[in-house]
C-alpha cells in the first residue's frame, strides 16, 4: 500500500524498499525497514518539503497501522557523523521497563503537541505474543512431579527430543521425536497437553491419580498458561535502562524547539529514580560550542604568553587584546 501511494505521487521517480534493514544496512526486525525514494529533477517537481507534508498526511489514511519517519538522506548521514540519532531526542532513564515504557509514551504525547515537532517515535516496541507457562510447585508435588519434570516434558513435546542418530555419508543426523504440529501449534489445546506420571514418586502417585491407574495429567492442572508481550529490545546507557524518544523538526529552529521541550518536560512528574535528558542534535551543538569556547580560551592564553615573551612585558599584550574589540567594531562600521 505504501508503494502504491508512492507510485501515485507524480513527483516520485522511483524507490528502493528494504525490509528488515535500514539505511547503512543495519540489521533490524522483520517488521521494520525503509523506503529510499528518488525524486524527479527539481524543475519537474514540487519542493521536497511539500512532498513530505503530503505523504505525511496521506500515509496514516492509507496504512493506519504503520509508523513512519521521513528523514532526508543527507540529514541522516550528518546525524550519524554527529553521533545523534535524530534532531530531537529525549532519553528517559529508570530501572523498571514497564514504568519506562509508560513515561516514554507520555513524553511522546508531549512532543506531538509542540509546534514544529513531527515524526515522533517513542521507541516503545513490543515483541511478538509469547505464551508463558508457569508450573505450580504445589500442584506438581501433589502428583509426585517436580517443576523441572514438567518443564522437561513440555520442552520435549514442543521442541522435540533427540531419540537416536542416523549415520549418513559424512555426518550423523539426529532423529528428533516430538508431538505432531496439530498439537504443537494449537494454543487452545496447550492446556490439554498430557504430562506423563511415569517419573512421579510412588507415594504421591498412589495417593492421587496414580491409584486409579491414570498415567497422564493435563498441563492446565499443573501450570498457569497466559499470553504476554515482552519488549524485544532493551537499551542501556552507562548500565542504566533507557528509552530514546526521537522526533524531527519542520519549519522551526533547533534552539527554540528544545527550549520549549525542556519547559514542557519539566511539568511532568517523574517518579523517584527516573529522569529525562535532552540529547540529539541539540546536545551535539552544545558540546561543540563548549569545545570551541575551550579552544578559544586556550589559544588566546597561549597568544598572550607568546606576546609577553616577545615584548618582555605584560602591558603591551594587554593593550593589544583590549584594542581588538575596538578594531573589529571600527572595521564593521567602516564597511
Amino acid at each position: 500500500r505504501v508503494e502504491d501511494l508512492l507510485l501515485r505521487t507524480p513527483d516520485v521517480k522511483g524507490y528502493i524498499r528494504r525490509t528488515g534493514a535500514e539505511l547503512g544496512f543495519f540489521a533490524t526486525e522483520a517488521y521494520t525497514g525503509d523506503v529510499l525514494v528518488v525524486l524527479k529533477p527539481r524543475s519537474q517537481r514540487r519542493a521536497m518539503a511539500d512532498i513530505v507534508e503530503q505523504l505525511r498526511e496521506e500515509l496514516p489514511n492509507e496504512v493506519p497501522e504503520l509508523e513512519t519517519e521521513f528523514i532526508p538522506t543527507i540529514l541522516d548521514q550528518v546525524d550519524d557523523l554527529a553521533g545523534a540519532e535524530s534532531p530531537i531526542e529525549v532519553k528517559v532513564f529508570g530501572s523498571d521497563q514497564a514504568e519506562l515504557r509508560k513515561l516514554a509514551t507520555e513524553v511522546g504525547e508531549v512532543l506531538e503537541k509542540i509546534e514544529g515537532v513531527v515524526d515522533v517515535n517513542t521507541n516503545v516496541l513490543m515483541g511478538n505474543p509469547d505464551i508463558m507457562v508457569r508450573p505450580d510447585s504445589v500442584q506438581t508435588a501433589r502428583v509426585g512431579l517436580s517443576v523441572m519434570d514438567v518443564e522437561n516434558q513440555l520442552n520435549a513435546a514442543l521442541y522435540g527430543q533427540v531419540a537416536s542418530t542416523l549415520p549418513e555419508q559424512d555426518r550423523m543426523t539426529n532423529i528428533r521425536v516430538r508431538y505432531p504440529d496439530r498439537v504443537r501449534y494449537d494454543r487452545d489445546r496447550l492446556a490439554e497437553l498430557p504430562i506423563s506420571l511415569a517419573t512421579a514418586s510412588a507415594s504421591a502417585a498412589s495417593s492421587t491419580v496414580g491409584a486409579a491407574g491414570i498415567g497422564f495429567v493435563p498441563l492446565g492442572q499443573l501450570a498457569t498458561i497466559r499470553q504476554i508481550r515482552s519488549p524485544n529490545e532493551l537499551t542501556r546507557e552507562n548500565l542504566q535502562p533507557v528509552i530514546n524518544v526521537t522526533a524531527s523538526l519542520e519549519n522551526r529552529d533547533l534552539g527554540s524547539a528544545n527550549v520549549e521541550i525542556q519547559e514542557k518536560l519539566a511539568e511532568i512528574d517523574f517518579p523517584p529514580g527516573y529522569r529525562w535528558e535532552v540529547a540529539g542534535d541539540f546536545k551535539s551543538q552544545q558540546e561543540s560550542f563548549a569545545s570551541l569556547s575551550t579552544v578559544l580560551i586556550v589559544s588566546s592564553a597561549l597568544v598572550f604568553l607568546l606576546l609577553g615573551f616577545q615584548f618582555k612585558s605584560l602591558t603591551l599584550p594587554l593593550l593589544i587584546f583590549l584594542a581588538q574589540p575596538i578594531s573589529l567594531a571600527s572595521a564593521f562600521f567602516a564597511l
